[in-house]
């Protein structure tokens, strides 16, 4: 079972914001197939990206700083140990509103069409490893 630590963690700057960063935690190149797991960290009057939605499920928990949270046309404050469950295809964004760092835990389903290109390089790795060749339409035994 892979254990990250915060300084082991893959970190991910923001190209519009010099102190900004995502840090990986858990993801599918660790074998997680339901769940990811980011840290973001974004200064103030920034927001990690613009208000989006997108089928995947997530929940936002913050660690530390305050900012105001968009859900579909409602705006409503958070801060430390204020977290938020978004439902699929709900229209979302956060902006850091505060005078620090605004940190926070995303935990999301990882994108559809990634678990299904992550699930197929499996499969065929499988193939590979028992003896089978697969040429896009079907299995053969490479055997022989």
């Amino acid at each position: 079972m892979p254990i990250v630590h915060w300084a082991d963690a893959a970190t991910r700057p923001r190209s519009d914001d010099p102190d900004g960063f995502a840090k990986q935690f858990v993801n599918r190149e660790m074998g997680a197939t339901k769940l990811q797991m980011h840290v973001s960290s974004i200064s103030p009057g920034k927001r990690a990206h613009p208000p989006h939605k997108h089928v995947e499920e997530e929940i936002i928990y913050v660690l530390s700083g305050t900012g105001t949270m968009e859900i579909d046309d409602e705006f409503t404050e958070v801060g430390k140990d204020s977290a938020t469950f978004l439902p699929s295809w709900v229209f979302h964004g956060i902006e850091n509103t505060g005078d620090e760092m605004l940190t926070y835990v995303v935990i999301l389903e990882p994108k559809r069409e990634e678990l299904k290109i992550t699930k197929r390089k499996k499969s065929l790795q499988h193939l590979e490893e028992i003896g089978h060749e697969w040429n896009g339409n079907t299995r053969t035994n490479a055997k022989g």
